[in-house]
């Protein structure tokens, strides 16, 4: 009975597991795809600098996963403002566009956590929620068993008092 609670609790928690992977995996997976298949992205301009080598450099926020991610790149027109949009072009290997936050293997953790985390609620509430079960159960139990002890008693009881009478 034990072991089959341990086992129960080790498949839930290997199972939320694989969907916290595959979630995490999924959307890796379309930045990556967005990333590789060289797609074309708004971009945002925040600041324009220009740096020791006299290189004009624009600081660009690309919308990618509803979260904003800063770049700094030379590659854009010369004439930019900040606030503008551009349309970038964002490839694999590219030396001209360099992100600024959030490599791989930080997203990858991030979700990791993220998902560890919820896997972990998850399994609190359902282990209360069977601690609750079984207690109620124990209970039940103890209720069916209370009665017929009582019910003896109190015939012996009787009994007793019966034969002293005589």
């Amino acid at each position: 009975m034990k072991y089959d609670r341990i086992r129960g609790l080790a498949i839930m928690i290997a199972c939320l597991g694989f969907l916290g992977l595959f979630n995490a995996g999924a959307d890796l997976y379309r930045e990556a795809e967005l990333a590789l298949g060289s797609s074309e992205v708004t971009a945002s301009v925040l600041q324009v600098a220009t740096d020791v080598n006299g290189e004009v450099q624009y600081q660009v926020s690309f919308p990618w996963e509803h979260q904003e991610r800063e770049a700094w790149t030379h590659w854009m027109p010369d004439g930019t403002r900040p606030g503008s949009q551009l349309s970038v072009l964002v490839a694999v290997g590219d030396p001209d566009v360099v992100t600024g936050t959030g490599t791989g293997s930080q997203r990858l953790r991030h979700y990791l956590l993220r998902t560890t985390l919820f896997a972990l609620l998850i399994t609190g509430v359902v282990l209360f929620w069977r601690w609750i079960k079984r207690r109620e159960a124990a209970a039940e139990t103890r209720r069916r068993q209370v009665r017929p002890t009582v019910a003896r008693t109190r015939t012996s009881r009787s009994r007793r008092r019966s034969h002293r009478k005589r």
